[in-house]
């Protein structure tokens, strides 16, 4: 099959594969709103996801991720130290490149909360959950517990995660498949409102 012939199958295999993936993680309602933005060339995160991911956090025992205004509002707590932290993260694209980097960013305020270890580990698994889901197709299936990246600093209030470090994501790169499913796949931007991270998607060769 010609590279071409195989992109323009993307969506196809896509559904599928996030059906299948996700069917017994998601109400049906749920699952239904995924396929059909991934028709329109994004993919929905919901804001109960987002929880499930920050909630793996270590030494955490109560999370909660809102989706609105542009940003994601991340709040963790801690009952043995009965410390937490609140945060306003903007997700952005860092960098993609063909067989290299492929990172996203996290700008963080007030700037104070990127001292927070915790919550640096918390955007590793929401990282982890970002990867799973816009890679299903590629056979990166979201798990019940999710996966972290690799969380390093980039500035005094930024964080980037590249999510090949994401452990499914590293296996499904090792598979010539889907690896170029991976490759194909860009995220254009990211837009958070409506109770959703919304990732715009990017297919090359598809116009």
């Amino acid at each position: 099959m010609r590279r071409l012939d195989l992109l323009r199958s993307y969506v196809n295999q896509a559904t599928d594969r996030i059906k299948e993936g996700t069917k017994n993680l998601l109400p049906l309602d749920s699952l239904r709103e995924i396929v059909g933005d991934l028709r329109h060339r994004r993919v929905r995160i919901l804001e109960s996801r987002l929880t499930r991911a920050v909630a793996r956090t270590p030494g955490i025992d109560e999370a909660s991720v809102s989706a609105k205004d542009g940003a994601l509002f991340i709040d963790l707590y801690c009952a043995e130290s009965g410390r937490g932290v609140a945060a306003k993260i903007e997700v952005y694209v860092q960098a993609f490149a063909p067989r290299g980097a492929k990172e996203i960013g996290f700008s963080v305020t007030p700037e104070s909360a990127a001292e927070n270890r915790q919550l640096a580990e918390a955007l590793g698994y929401l990282s982890g959950t970002i990867a799973e889901i816009l890679w299903a197709p590629a056979g990166v299936v979201p798990g019940e517990v999710p996966g972290a990246a690799f969380i390093e600093r980039d500035g005094h209030h930024s964080f980037r995660a590249d999510l090949r470090t994401v452990p499914s994501v590293r296996a499904a790169l090792a598979r010539p498949a889907s690896e170029m499913l991976i490759e194909a796949l860009v995220p254009k931007r990211f837009v958070v409102g409506d109770q959703a991270l919304a990732i715009e998607l990017s297919f090359p060769g598809l116009g």
